[in-house]
């Protein structure tokens, strides 16, 4: 049975898809203990578990006892002990500090951390970073470890800086030891209940971007996404390229980032209380409402009325029905989700489907996250005319739009 952190750290074998997860060739120290996971072949032909099964987390208990100061689960203790990498730490020990980490007063499923950019951009340099280089992106990484310790890039950056410090300036090899094992460990907690293949044996995430870190580490390129109902349970399909496993989808239960939204949504009742605004970020799978108080020739401030999250995939040619009731004045009311063309179609597109009900025609910008990991990439500089259905349509697996200079005039 693979249960604690030591027994975890023998699966490694598999490595990381090298445009997300850059392994600077200067090293021969990480290419030779690039972390590679034996899950790749055997999680996906089910033998990881074959004596236990896989172990779905109780969510409930788990919100329970990591909120509880005198449960051993208690989120703090569980955060000391990983960062400690107590290697007694059992299955149902890191499940609690990874799952529990969704039930903290902190916890946002689309945070994105712009540490990571930085990082690298300091690995990807075409000289070799320098020491300086290398102390700066371990101080981004120990940023990042203080606001989630759940957050596995931090600990994957960790390890490949302090693996470079090891070999050109003689720096910690325990550190990098310890970073790595904690990587895996989180990595082994993400996949512990499922393979994916299928929605009652998905993976449970916490964050939209573990998505792609899960799918980098498997070799897979993801080419569209679909939110799925099913069971009372909402889950992420990930369509990926042919790849030597025969695999072509991935399933991951995304309840906790569903239901982060009701704790944090605001409720059309509040609209007017809303602090005003020249930005939003949206994520994929949500319905949305903002208004205008006065549209102006530059950037104009808004308020957001109201954001739902919705799983079901759009049908492209039933568009009409989405805007059945009758929009205010000064509102634009808005779905991002994706989105067949047509019932049946086997490609899925993510779109921004909008109707504007201000009396100038508008003009915005908007910008995509792609994967959850990059920096937002400008699409376009957009427009909306007065109760005239819009939309904007991306094939690419984006997980966030951001919808900015709304203005009524180019």
């Amino acid at each position: 049975m693979i249960h604690t952190i030591t027994e975890c750290r023998a699966m490694v074998l598999h490595s990381f898809y090298k445009n997300d997860y850059p392994i600077p060739q200067t090293s021969k120290i990480i290419i030779m203990k690039k972390l590679i996971f034996l899950i790749v072949a055997m999680l996906l032909c089910g033998t990881i578990f074959a004596q236990t099964g896989f172990i779905t987390p109780d969510l409930e208990q788990i919100k329970k006892e990591t909120n509880d100061k005198k449960s051993p689960h208690y989120f703090p203790k569980l955060a000391k002990r990983f960062a400690q990498a107590d290697t007694t730490m059992d299955i149902e020990d890191l499940q609690a500090f990874y799952y529990g980490a969704a039930f903290q007063e902190d916890y946002s499923p689309y945070k994105y951390y712009k540490q990571f950019d930085t990082i690298r951009g300091i690995l990807n340099k075409e000289e070799e970073p320098s020491k300086a280089d290398l102390e700066q992106a371990l101080a981004l990484t120990k940023e990042v470890v203080k606001a989630d310790p759940t957050e596995p890039n931090s600990y994957y950056y960790q390890y490949v800086i302090y693996s470079m410090l090891a070999e050109k300036h003689g720096g910690d090899t325990a550190a990098a030891q310890k970073a790595q094992m904690q990587f895996e460990t989180l990595f082994y907690t993400m996949t512990s209940a499922g393979n994916g293949i299928s929605a009652e044996d998905a993976m449970y995430v916490t964050h939209t971007s573990h998505e792609f870190l899960i799918m980098s580490m498997f070799g897979f390129q993801p080419i569209s996404q679909a939110l799925i109902p099913k069971g009372g349970h909402s889950y992420d399909l990930l369509y990926v390229e042919e790849n030597e496993y025969g695999v072509d989808s991935l399933y991951f239960n995304i309840d906790l980032i569903i239901q982060s939204w009701g704790r944090k949504l605001p409720s059309s009742s509040k609209a007017k209380e809303a602090e005003k605004t020249t930005s939003i970020d949206i994520p994929l799978g949500s319905y949305f409402v903002i208004e205008l108080d006065k549209p102006k020739k530059k950037e104009s401030k808004f308020r957001l009325v109201s954001l739902d999250a919705i799983t079901d995939t759009i049908i492209g040619d039933e568009r009409d029905s989405l805007f059945k009731e009758e929009i205010p004045d000064n509102q634009i009311v808005g779905y991002f989700c994706p989105t067949r063309l047509y019932a049946g179609s086997e490609n899925i597109y993510n779109c921004l489907i909008f109707v504007s009900k201000c009396n100038k025609p508008l003009f915005y910008n908007s910008d995509i996250l792609i994967n959850g990991f990059s920096s937002f990439q400008s699409t376009s500089n957009c427009g909306m005319l007065y109760n005239v259905m819009g939309n904007e349509m991306w094939s690419d697996p984006i997980k966030i739009i951001r919808i900015s200079n709304i203005r009524t005039k180019k």
